[in-house]
């Protein structure tokens, strides 16, 4: 099931960081406010701007606080401000300036430790944002929900580490699930971890929790999916699999993952159904690797002219594909066309070595037109070739080449 594993594109747990959080003493423009007076400094008056998203009127205010008052604590507190509105005007190389300024005049401002280091890690610096956010860990949040905002910077080193350092991803993990409540997104992550410890029954029991927690997850569905395929447990992958399908049907390759689950676990006719619908489009009319995919499906079913153009189809698309002549061949050879059959197999040899079943389709192709020789010779390679690993093909090829030999 290489192929399956090529074309799996689920999503792979890459939910973008949040933005920083707005500065001490603000709220979302969204939450409930009561009304209070606003004071009539810069700074405060920049944060009240800040929670209208008014970033233009935000950042005039707070580069007026940073040049009529002398360096104080709040010139902290004003540099995060200046950060956090460059990058809601996406700037983010003035924010990350911001950030550093903020961490300068205060090394202990959790906010800006924690905000740089996100910000790092989504230009691609992760070593330099992972060390940003590991400082932050080791900070106390000035105000608003402290455990929450820890846990998130624990969450946020966990997806750092995940691939290169799974054993320091759990940790990370279970620091952040100390803080705050477990979520689809904790379950997806330790799943994640768990398969790249190589702990696959470990990561399953993770992907099932989060697909029973949260049934209509796309995500979920996709994950568990993903390994249940790479546990090579194919029946199990398809209700998942389908579930993604019907939330992207549109999806050409989800679409195609769907028709080669169905073809492992022995539904053809579904498998048929979907590459016709891919085939039926502009782009799917244009790619031999579904016209291959269809023709094994129709092989399934016994419709062998089918197969064959298909193939042939496929062919025409692009010559240099093995897949499509080996199926050629082989549903020709079905139809009882040998010629074309030996045309096939010879494209193909050209391509690369004849694998065993090749040099058996060989000798049948020759035994069928009655060029005994050829199919002697090619039986004898096969023979030689197969090593007891095809035993039913070696049975009748070692028959056919006693019947052949008594021939001649």
């Amino acid at each position: 099931m290489n192929r399956l594993a090529a074309v799996l594109v689920f999503a792979a747990l890459s939910a973008h960081a949040q933005p920083p959080a707005l500065p001490a003493g603000t709220h979302s423009a969204d939450a409930p406010q009561t009304t209070t007076p606003v004071a009539p400094n810069s700074l405060d008056a920049a944060e009240d701007a800040m929670v209208k998203h008014d970033w233009s009127t935000a950042l005039t205010l707070l580069q007026k606080h940073l040049a009529t008052n002398p360096p104080s604590s709040e010139a902290a507190r004003a540099q995060y401000d200046i950060g956090f509105c460059d990058e809601a005007v996406e700037k983010p190389d003035d924010a990350a300036e911001a950030y550093r300024k903020a961490i300068a005049a205060d090394a202990k401002q959790f906010e800006a430790h924690a905000a740089l280091g996100r910000l790092l890690v989504e230009q691609g610096k992760t070593a330099e944002g992972r060390a940003e956010l590991v400082l932050a860990s080791n900070l106390s949040p000035a105000a608003g929900d402290a455990n929450a905002a820890k846990a998130e910077v624990y969450r946020a080193l966990a997806k750092i580490d995940r691939l290169d350092n799974p054993p320091q991803a759990s940790a990370e993990l279970i620091e952040a699930l100390k803080l705050t409540p477990e979520t689809l997104g904790d379950m997806l992550l330790s799943a994640e971890i768990a398969e790249n410890s190589g702990d696959l029954p470990g990561a399953e029991a993770a992907y099932r929790k989060a697909a029973v927690s949260a049934p209509d997850s796309v995500q979920a569905s996709a994950s568990l999916a993903h390994l249940l395929i790479k546990e090579e447990k194919y029946a199990d992958a398809v209700p998942f699999a389908e579930h993604v399908h019907a939330a992207v049907p549109d999806d050409t390759e989800v679409t195609h993952l769907l028709a080669n689950l169905y073809l492992e676990t022995g539904d053809a006719e579904k498998a048929d159904a979907l590459e016709a619908a891919l085939i039926a489009t502009a782009e799917g009319s244009r790619d031999p690797a579904l016209y291959v995919s269809r023709g094994e499906s129709l092989l399934r079913q016994h419709d062998y002219a089918g197969a064959q153009a298909a193939y042939q189809h496929a062919a025409d698309l692009n010559s240099k594909l093995v897949d499509a002549w080996s199926g050629l061949a082989f549903a020709a050879s079905e139809n009882h066309q040998y010629p074309i059959a030996l045309q096939a197999l010879t494209m193909r040899s050209k391509l690369e070595p004849d694998p065993p079943a090749a040099l058996f389709l060989w000798g049948t192709t020759y035994d069928n037109l009655h060029q005994y020789k050829s199919a002697m010779t090619y039986y004898k390679r096969f023979l030689t070739a197969a090593k007891g690993n095809f035993p039913d093909q070696e049975f009748e090829a070692r028959h056919r080449l006693l019947a052949l030999e008594r021939m001649h």
